[in-house]
């Protein structure tokens, strides 16, 4: 048994050594699953910890491009105007631009431990790389093109290495995305004008000198003559704004205190283009006033395409204006001097049908009334209207006293003349016995006015100083902007000289036939072609049928539509003309009821003074390019509330600019400089005129590469121009134009103002109803843009030319890649100025 016992003795120990072992192993089996656990653990956190660090530093660069999409001027520097073609390249250069402001690599703090990047120790912080930024998609302009949305995606590696343990992360891949808006730059103003001013646009023989010092002091003084020519010419290839002088009151009956694009003393404006005015395009000084009665001033405007304004308006003797297209008025078209023309070769269309105003814009007419003002001189009786296309008059002409008050309304084209066997005369509208019922009921004028018409011979009661439709409107043949599309000669000569044949005749001449009905609409009776014309009128249980109404012809015609105002699509992109002929498609016939309302409606809805996307609204946007006046709330003086758009453009010319100081085609006037004239070339500092002037010598458009910005916030500085000058004029005070100025480009003007803490403010010519002010404004003095003689012997002439020497529209249009005259002339502009580092289309 003891036996026994020891031979057991010597097992157990093996069997304690056997259990130990399997302890042992697996101790060490767990210990070293633990281990593992444990490291997987950490690498799991670690990787946890590297993907939140690399979604922290995406969101930080999320972040930092939503700060740049909120910048206004964030496309500043765009070559070109943003549409669906280009819109692609315009988010590369934002993308460009943006990249700029991301660190290429963040370090994010990834145990909270480390205060900044520079106190991380390997183990605090993961450093993310960002590998790509890139769009998504395709972007789509919004809201008409004024922004981008864009899908962003950015591609980044995230890396955690911590050289003291095996624990770390390398180059984990990450990736997201989010959706931007981006600003597409907008500029209000769109330099599609060869000029544009806040003020007056005057040409004249004669250059007056204003002492401001002497103004304050003699309220009298109206300039110092310094000097005169016996011609002088303007040449201007493109379109033309001018705001214009006003009358404080828009009561005032006086229409002589209206500047607007003025030709004085002789000078000959020629602008092959459109001409748009707030105020008036007139020529000449009014009977008596800056002048002697009788002068003969001579003066001409010919506007190769539409006329839009608040007048048409001749005020001086042997005058002529003429309009290639059509004229669009706000007010009237009107005849004060002696021996003068306005022809109209297109069509008259008055803009304005608002009776309950009774205020001057709110009712058109045209009015013959030379023999008023002229004492029924005979030389007054020569003086005509001529249209040659549809007569279209919302309004009428109306009575006033002499403090500007309605009083009654006459004919919507005046004025029926009376002569007696005895050769006495005297209009229609001073035999009436006037009540003052006659204000709010004009029916009863006309009634009476319809029954003398009615039983009087027509050589006793016409209207011989109106000419409607007695040639028929051409239109153009060409695309020659020379001649105007190849009218030129019929219009300046052969219709002219047709008027003057038969002008100041009491009868309708042998030869010339007078029709029976006239084309257009009108309320209530046009006295024209030595006979009436006139629409239906029922008042008072008398009824006069229609005589000689025709519906509407020539505005329904392609070659007399709109020629500058765009339709758009959702994206803002140019899909059309806004008001093309298709506009009068739904016109009825002439004999029905509606026809007359149905074409005032298409221009300004009745009753109202307009639904905002009409063709008047439409018109008088480019009339107010730079400044804006509106109809008082209250009292009578005109509204100029509002920021005006020169502001607007010199103030951020001023901060867009300030990129082009190192350039050396941009030439900054020194604002600091003191009040007065200074020649442009001298300003420059070099041969600037010498430097155009061979820049031009190569004969072609692409020869043609030096072109200067100039820019002149200071509206106490003048710049004289009287050389040749490439490029484009952005000043806040005025340009003056010496006879040999020849200028490629562009000006924009705001014609003079103060400066507070240096900052711009425009100063609207505004006239009291004081005569010396009207001759002040008859020599120049309220000028933005003035082209006047510098010398007794001044050449004569000066020529803008907004087409850079571009002779017909195929070639503009080819150049500027679009399909419309003005737009490609832009384009032409300033590409000229983006080849020299120079990017303007976010401005003008």
């Amino acid at each position: 048994m003891l036996r026994l016992l020891k031979k057991e003795r010597g097992a157990a120990l093996v069997t304690v050594i056997i259990i130990t072992a399997v302890l042992t192993t697996l101790s060490v089996v767990l210990l070293n699953s633990a281990i593992q656990g444990l490291s997987l653990s950490k690498r799991q956190s670690n990787i946890k910890l590297t993907y939140f660090a690399g979604q922290s530093a995406i969101e930080k660069w999320f972040n930092i491009i939503q700060k740049e999409s909120e910048d206004q001027n964030i496309g500043a520097g765009f070559p070109d105007e943003v549409n669906a073609t280009n819109v692609d390249r315009y988010v590369e250069m934002i993308l460009d631009k943006v990249k700029l402001k991301l660190n290429d690599t963040e370090y994010i703090d990834v145990v909270s431990k480390a205060p900044t990047v520079a106190g991380l120790s390997g183990d605090d912080y993961s450093e993310i790389k960002l590998k790509a930024l890139e769009v998504i998609g395709t972007p789509e302009l919004i809201e008409g093109g004024k922004k981008v949305k864009v899908v962003i995606g950015i591609e980044a590696e995230a890396s955690f290495n911590n050289p003291n343990s095996p624990y770390g992360n390398t180059r984990q891949p990450l990736y997201a995305e989010k959706e931007f808006v981006f600003e597409v730059p907008q500029n209000d103003f769109k330099l599609t004008f060869a000029i544009a001013t806040a003020a007056d646009l005057y040409a004249s023989t004669r250059s007056y000198h204003f002492n401001e010092e002497e103004e304050n002091r003699n309220r009298n003084y109206v300039g110092d003559l310094r000097a005169a020519v016996r011609e002088f010419k303007v040449d201007i290839k493109g379109d033309v704004s001018a705001f214009g002088t006003f009358p404080k009151d828009i009561l005032w009956p006086e229409q002589f205190y209206y500047g607007g694009i003025m030709a004085m003393h002789g000078a000959q404006v020629d602008i092959k283009g459109n001409a748009y005015s707030r105020a008036f395009i007139r020529t000449g000084p009014y009977r008596g006033l800056s002048e002697p009665a009788g002068f003969l001033d001579k003066s001409r405007i010919n506007i190769y395409r539409d006329a839009v304004a608040q007048c048409i308006q001749v005020f001086g003797n042997d005058n002529i204006i003429s309009v290639f297209r059509n004229a669009y008025t706000f007010d009237d078209i009107e005849m004060n001097g002696e021996r003068s023309i306005i022809a109209i070769n297109g069509s008259a269309i008055g803009l304005s049908h608002y009776f309950e105003s009774r205020n001057h814009d709110a009712l058109s007419a045209i009015i013959s009334s030379a023999p008023v003002h002229n004492l029924l001189s005979d030389d007054s009786l020569l003086s005509t209207i001529a249209v040659n296309g549809d007569v279209i008059i919302p309004g009428g002409t109306f009575r006033v006293d002499d403090d500007g008050i309605f009083t009654g309304l006459l004919e919507d084209a005046s004025v029926f003349w009376y002569e007696d066997p005895n050769g006495i005369r005297i209009p229609f509208y001073k035999m009436y016995q006037w009540t003052e019922d006659d204000i709010l009921n004009p029916d009863k004028y006309h009634a009476e006015l319809r029954e003398r018409l009615g039983n009087l011979s027509a050589a006793s009661l016409n209207g011989p100083f109106n000419l409607f439709q007695l040639w028929s409107s051409r239109e153009r043949v060409n695309d020659d902007i020379e001649t105007g599309g190849g009218l030129y000669d019929y219009v300046t000569n052969d219709f002219i000289n047709s008027i003057k044949a038969v002008w100041g005749k009491r009868n309708a001449a042998e030869g010339v036939s007078v029709p029976g009905a006239v084309s257009g609409a009108w309320s209530y009776e046009l006295a024209a072609n030595w006979r009436y014309y006139a629409g239906s009128l029922s008042t008072e249980g008398r009824n006069y049928e229609a005589v000689g109404v025709k519906g509407i012809d020539y505005v329904k015609r392609p070659g007399f539509a709109i020629d500058n105002i765009y339709k758009k699509d959702s994206y803002g992109n140019i899909i059309g003309l806004k008001f093309d002929s298709n506009l009068w498609n739904d016109v009825p016939e002439a004999d029905d009821p509606s026809y007359t309302h149905k074409v005032f409606t298409k221009l300004d809805m009745s009753g109202e003074i307009g639904d905002p996307d009409n063709v008047k609204n439409n018109l008088l946007d480019y009339t107010q390019l730079l400044a804006n006046r509106k109809y008082p709330t209250s009292g009578s003086e005109w509204d100029i509330s509002g920021e005006h758009g020169i502001v607007k453009l010199i103030q951020k010319a001023k901060s867009q600019f300030s990129a082009y100081t190192a350039n050396e085609y941009y030439i900054q006037v020194n604002p600091g400089l003191s009040k007065g004239q200074y020649n442009l070339a001298t300003l420059a500092g070099f041969d600037l005129y010498g430097r155009c002037r061979e820049s031009r010598s190569g004969g072609t458009f692409e020869s043609d590469t030096e072109y200067f910005l100039v820019f002149n916030e200071n509206p106490e500085i003048d710049l004289i121009v009287n050389g040749i000058f490439n490029g484009i004029i952005l000043t806040a005070g005025s340009v003056i134009l010496n006879g040999g100025a020849d200028i490629r480009g562009a000006i924009i003007s705001g014609g003079g103002g103060d400066r507070s803490a240096g900052e711009y403010e425009l100063k609207l010519n505004r006239l009291d109803r004081d005569t010396f002010q009207a001759v002040a404004l008859d020599r120049g003095r309220y000028a933005g843009v003035k082209m006047v003689p510098d010398s007794d012997s001044d050449p004569g002439i000066v020529k803008v030319d907004f087409y850079l020497g571009l002779t017909t529209e195929s070639e503009i249009i080819e150049k500027g890649r679009n399909n419309y005259l003005n737009m490609a002339a832009r384009n032409n502009l300033l590409n000229k100025f983006a080849k020299l580092g120079i990017y303007l289309y976010n401005i003008f």
